[in-house]
């Protein structure tokens, strides 16, 4: 009897363990039927994607489905496309935003960029860009060229052709510098004259030098974008920056130019290539291509931009990224500039010019200048301008 109890008692528990197998068997069956992740699940949710009418149904449908298992605290499976952060000290390594251009409104932490052509499972390829706040279900279609992207890694200008670049929002504190790069006047107001985004000129005698020679052939681009505070000295004119060919003179020093006299924006390249009266609005002097603009010249940002192709002999001007004059050089200006002015340039200076012999101090903030060996199309002219803009008024 007490064998038989033994065989009896070792059945029970036998049967009990075996129930328990089958009890978690049974359960993990059904859990990868009908769970989260499981196989009917997942057949349904391809089902809807893939019966999903226009891509705005099938993006909506993944807004929704990622906002449930959001509220319900599971790990998300639907996040889709790039995943954007606020520019704060803490994403310094990591911000991306979305910003639209004629609202202004950003689009940071919380939401992710969808961009035209990411594939989304069970659906295809999408065609259109989107932003999706994957936690509230927000969805939003973005137009091609109605938003700028930026992130700490993107760059902040068209690089393509650039050979000059001083950008403040690389600089710092005087250990920011390179070789090469020597300031003035800024000794004593070097508090001051870092100011975050911009480079702060006192109108007195701040300026920057920069050593190098010019690196174009056939096309240049010359581009700054500031915020002036007064004119340069007793006289209406308002110092951007030139390029020194070891001249000190009234006039052959500064070979290559960019500065505002009156309601003008003035440029040269060489002291040959000017001289049409009859085109540029200059009656003060001939060695200067000008144009009129509104004079909206004081405590405001703007970006002027001039471009030369020596392919067609059209230069132009803009402002702000629009383009306020085109005209067509004869062909000598620029071959003079080329062959005899260029190979002497020895530095550039910003925040000083030299005009009719006398020299000039810039006085206001200096966000970046820069100059390109090939003439920036009128797309890229605006792309920098808008990036520009965008950036500098980020919090």
């Amino acid at each position: 009897m007490k064998r038989i109890k033994n065989e009896q008692g070792i059945t029970l528990i036998v049967l009990v363990v075996t129930i328990i197998l089958i009890m978690i068997v049974v359960g993990v069956s059904i859990s990868s039927l009908t769970g989260r992740n499981g196989i009917l699940t997942r057949a349904v949710e391809a089902k809807k994607l893939t019966e999903a009418k226009s891509e705005e149904e099938a993006i909506q449908l993944i807004a929704t489905l990622s906002s449930m298992e959001s509220n319900l605290k599971n790990s998300n499976d639907y996040y889709v496309g790039k995943k954007l952060y606020d520019k704060t000290l803490a994403n310094g390594n990591k911000w991306n935003i979305i910003i639209l251009n004629n609202s202004q409104k950003k689009y940071g932490t919380g939401w992710n960029y969808i961009q035209k052509g990411t594939n989304i499972d069970s659906y295809g390829v999408t065609k259109n860009n989107w932003l999706v706040n994957f936690s509230t279900g927000e969805v939003e279609k973005i137009e091609e060229g109605s938003y700028t992207e930026l992130s700490y890694e993107s760059g902040l200008a068209v690089t393509d052709g650039l050979v000059f670049n001083v950008d403040a929002t690389n600089i710092s504190d005087s250990a920011s510098w390179g070789d090469g790069v020597k300031l003035y006047g800024v000794d004593n107001n070097e508090d001051e004259f870092y100011n975050g985004k911009a480079l702060r000129f006192d109108g007195v005698d701040d300026y920057i030098s920069v050593d190098g020679n010019l690196d174009v052939s056939d096309e240049i681009t010359l581009e700054f974008y500031g915020n002036a505070r007064g004119y340069s000295g007793i006289y209406n004119y308002i110092s951007l920056f030139d390029a020194y060919n070891g001249i000190d003179s009234t006039t052959d020093g500064a070979c290559m130019r960019m500065y505002l006299f009156l309601n003008k924006i003035c440029t040269n390249f060489g002291y040959k290539s000017c001289g049409n009266n009859e085109i540029w609005e200059n009656e003060q002097s001939t060695h200067n291509l000008a144009v009129n603009y509104e004079k909206d010249i004081f405590n405001v940002d703007t970006m002027f931009t001039a471009t030369y192709s020596h392919k067609d002999l059209t230069y132009s001007i803009y402002k702000d990224g629009k383009l306020l004059k085109k005209a067509v050089l004869a062909k000598s200006y620029w071959e003079d500039f080329k062959n005899n002015e260029i190979p002497k340039i020895e530095y550039f200076r910003i925040g000083r010019a030299r005009w009719n012999g006398i020299t000039g101090y810039y006085n206001g903030l200096i966000y970046s200048v820069r100059i390109y060996n090939k003439a920036l199309s009128s797309e890229e002219v605006l792309e920098n301008y808008n990036k520009a803009v965008l950036y500098h008024n980020l919090e």
